[in-house]
């Protein structure tokens, strides 16, 4: 049943081109990119507990994936600096807008790859 519930909020926010609007976001729902960069810039330990946060994100939407592992053949680091280069382009955009956006990267390569 958790699996099934993770299946349909990702599938709402890749869905919804305003997915900050759309769902409620457990944690950081109002931290915005430019508060991950300030606190990324500063090696601080918010910008950890924001990295923790993203990595979460993104498990459970790796777990709810049953057709491939969206996460494969990525280090922790490579999602951060993804994100790092979309924050420093929005930075008024919530860091789950962030994350909403790279699984809809990671979904688009996937599908190139098949």
């Amino acid at each position: 049943m958790k699996y099934v519930s993770a299946l349909a909020i990702v599938a709402s926010l890749i869905g919804n081109a305003n997915a900050e609007e759309a769902i409620a976001v457990i944690g950081y729902q109002k931290t915005t990119c430019g508060t991950w960069t300030k606190e990324r810039r500063a090696s601080s330990a918010s910008a950890i507990v924001y990295e923790g946060w993203l990595a979460g994100f993104l498990s459970g939407w790796a777990v709810s994936e049953a057709a491939f592992n969206p996460l494969a053949n990525l280090d922790p680091e490579a999602v951060y600096d993804w994100v790092d280069n979309y924050c420093s382009t929005h930075p008024l955009d919530v860091l789950s807008v962030a994350a909403v956006t790279l699984t809809k990267e990671l979904l688009t390569r996937a599908k190139r790859s098949n």
